[in-house]
């Protein structure tokens, strides 16, 4: 698991965030939501080691400022919101997942092969994976930098608004690629704005506002308690009982 105790980052004398303590674990996906300014994109970084913070973050037991950027790469991976696309293949952008693990050779073994196929096909791209990326549709794209993130076997994914420009049927296939992902152990961290999303796939959502946390709880607990979420929002949530729709939750006035 992730655990955060007396988190505290500040630019100049300006508190951006402080957390007091929280913990994020395997096997679930979590979304932080808040408006912007929050402190989410903050709080990302702490997480991925770009920022300087205060406090500690363990993962699994050790301190996160103390591993070495190859262990900590092969703990928690980043895949930001916008990916550029770079001239190359769908199977060799994937075989970057494995670059954590290799000597100064960067040659792949025949175990890293066999985790970027099963990667690939995963995120359903196996049959795409000797296109270039700019041939890609957004959705195929975004699948193809997920499979690298998956061939990283890191046990934590943090994941930036994964669904942004994404159009229904991927928004759609993205959901089942993560629930995959949550069965198979993985921890999930998603920084979304999108509320009917973030409460439809979410075992706990984690609200932030000016730096600090207002409330975590599952999906159901939230609807229960929405005080904070219509002060921040302007807007309640409704879940809707039809296995039949995308999105269980929906936004109400």
């Amino acid at each position: 698991m992730i655990e955060m105790h007396d988190l505290v980052v500040k630019y100049g004398n300006r508190q951006v965030l402080y957390i007091k303590n929280l913990t994020l674990k395997k096997g679930e996906i979590v979304t932080i939501i808040g408006q912007n300014g929050a402190g989410k994109s903050t709080l990302q970084k702490c997480l991925t080691s770009l920022t300087e913070y205060k406090g500690v973050i363990l993962i699994d037991g050790k301190s996160l400022k103390e591993l070495p950027a190859r262990q900590r790469a092969q703990k928690i991976v980043y895949l930001p919101q916008a990916q550029s696309s770079p001239a190359m293949q769908v199977r060799t952008l994937v075989s970057h997942g494995r670059f954590p693990y290799l000597g100064y050779s960067h040659t792949l073994s025949v175990e890293d092969k066999q985790i970027v196929e099963e990667a690939m096909k995963a995120t359903h791209v196996d049959l795409l994976k000797d296109r270039f990326l700019d041939e890609l549709s957004l959705g195929e794209r975004q699948r193809a930098f997920l499979a690298m993130v998956i061939a990283t076997g890191s046990d934590y994914l943090l994941l930036d608004e994964p669904g942004t420009y994404l159009d229904l049927i991927s928004q759609h296939e993205l959901m089942q690629i993560l629930q995959s992902l949550k069965r198979a152990g993985k921890g999930i961290v998603l920084i979304n704005h999108d509320l009917p999303l973030s409460f439809s796939m979410s075992d706990q959502l984690i609200l932030l506002d000016q730096g600090q946390v207002l409330q975590v709880e599952a999906p159901d607990d939230f609807i229960n308690h929405q005080e904070h979420l219509r002060r921040i929002f302007h807007v309640g949530m409704k879940k809707i009982e039809d296995p039949s729709l995308l999105y269980q939750y929906v936004i109400i006035q």
